[in-house]
C-alpha cells in the first residue's frame, strides 16, 4: 500500500481529463539499469537540488530515509482509518486486486497546513517548486492498495505530453508517493522505463528498473514517464 499525492503548475488544469494511451511496443530487449543511478539517500547527500536533478534526468528518483519510519506508519494508520470510515471522495479499480483511493488533498495526512502531515515537509515542496516553479497546485492526493495477486497494470504515462513540438518540455505534472510498507521484489513495486518522460527517448529500446525502496523513502516521477 502507498500514499500519493500530485501536483500540476498552477495555470494548468486538467481536473476530470481521462487520456487513453496506447502501450509502447519495442522489438529490442530492454537493457538493465542499476537501481542506484536514480536513487539517493536523504541522510548523506540527497539535498533538494540533488532529488530535482535526478528527476529531470531519468524522470524518476527514489529518496531513501526522507521520512522516518515511525511517521510513515502513523500515515498508513491514518489512511487505514480513513478507508474504513469511508472518507474517500472517490474509488477506482485500476485492476483485479489494485485500488485507488483519492481523499481531500487539504485534510491530514495530506494537508501542507497540518502539522505531520506529507506536504507539511518543507523539502518535498521545495522539490516540487525545483521542477515546477513557484506556483504549484495540488491536484490528487489518495491511497492505493494493492492486493496479494494483484495483477499487474500495463505499461502508461500518468498524464501525456502537451504539446507536439519535438523539443523536450519541462515537466508539468509531478508525483510522490510513499510507500507504507518495504517495497521488494516479492510484493510488487512499481517499475519505470527510465527516460520515457523524454520524446526523443520513447523509440528507442526502454530502460526498465523494478524499484525497490525501504520503509521512509519517497519516490518522485514525472507524470510523462512510463510505469
Amino acid at each position: 500500500m502507498s500514499m500519493a499525492v500530485g501536483l500540476f503548475t498552477a495555470v494548468l488544469v486538467h481536473r476530470g481529463v481521462r487520456y487513453r494511451l496506447r502501450q509502447l511496443k519495442c522489438a529490442a530487449c530492454p537493457s538493465a539499469l542499476p537501481s542506484a543511478d536514480v536513487t539517493l539517500d536523504a541522510s548523506t547527500s540527497a539535498d533538494v537540488d540533488a532529488i530535482a536533478t535526478c528527476v529531470r534526468a531519468h524522470g524518476v528518483c527514489c529518496v531513501h530515509n526522507f521520512f522516518g519510519a515511525a511517521q510513515v506508519e502513523e500515515w498508513g494508520a491514518e489512511v487505514r482509518r480513513l478507508r474504513e470510515l469511508d472518507r474517500a471522495t472517490s474509488v477506482r479499480n485500476r485492476n483485479t486486486g489494485r485500488s485507488e483511493y483519492n481523499f481531500d488533498p487539504h485534510a491530514p495526512p495530506f494537508a501542507r497546513t497540518a502539522a505531520g502531515s506529507v506536504l507539511a515537509d518543507e523539502r518535498l515542496v521545495l522539490v516540487f517548486k525545483r521542477l515546477l516553479g513557484a506556483k504549484v497546485r495540488v491536484e490528487t492526493a489518495g491511497s492505493v492498495f494493492a492486493e496479494p495477486g494483484a495483477v499487474a497494470q500495463r505499461w502508461h504515462q500518468d498524464v501525456p505530453h502537451l504539446f507536439t513540438t519535438g523539443a523536450h518540455l519541462p515537466a508539468h505534472f509531478i508525483a510522490a508517493f510513499v510507500p507504507l510498507c518495504e517495497l521488494t521484489r516479492v510484493n510488487g513495486p512499481t517499475e519505470f522505463r527510465v527516460g520515457s518522460h523524454v520524446k526523443a527517448n520513447v523509440v528507442r529500446a526502454p530502460q526498465e528498473l523494478v524499484l525497490t525502496c525501504p520503509l521512509g523513502s519517497v519516490v518522485l516521477f514525472d507524470g510523462r514517464v512510463f510505469h
